[in-house]
């Protein structure tokens, strides 16, 4: 229990916006797969890679982040494996936001295509992108304390020689 009490109080900010990445990245996880599965309509468009590589970038998170030399290439893990699900997804679903907008002929029928829209492509689709800009802070901010310090000493010797 203390071990794990030190591996938190070692990590700084950046750990645990990454950290909200990769629960994010779990639970469209989650979604998606019971969303395109389940759908009549939508469960053509179910690519099961989309959840390996999903998964495998927040198994890659935790397996970079449980170690001090491996923690900062993480949040690159995290992104990588988001990154590359958000690909996977568009190359198969963009067919169903075709059929979706196919009829879109005034600023109305646009505003009612997005209301007949599935739940799960369109919280899959946002979560991803949000998965991207978590994963994105936690790369370049430091995901250790002591590197956060190092780094904050390295700037006041700057501003002093300066």
């Amino acid at each position: 229990m203390e071990n794990v009490k030190k591996f938190f109080r070692s990590k700084s900010w950046g750990f645990y916006v990454s950290l909200s990445g990769a629960v994010l990245l779990l639970v469209t996880a989650i979604i998606y797969s019971v969303t395109f599965s389940a759908s009549e309509h939508i469960n053509l468009n179910f690519e099961a890679w989309v959840l390996v590589v999903a998964l495998l970038g927040v198994v890659g998170f935790a397996a970079l982040s449980a170690f001090e030399v491996t923690s900062p290439y993480a949040s690159a893990a995290l992104f990588a494996g988001g990154f590359v699900a958000f690909l996977l997804f568009v190359s198969t679903s963009y067919m169903y936001l075709s059929a979706v907008f196919f009829e879109v002929t005034s600023v109305a029928s646009f505003f009612a295509a997005f209301a007949i829209m599935d739940f799960g492509f369109a919280f899959t689709t946002v979560a991803l992108i949000a998965v991207w800009v978590l994963s994105s802070i936690g790369i370049f901010t430091s995901v250790n304390k002591s590197d956060a310090k190092h780094i904050e000493e390295g700037n006041n010797e700057q501003e002093v020689t300066a």
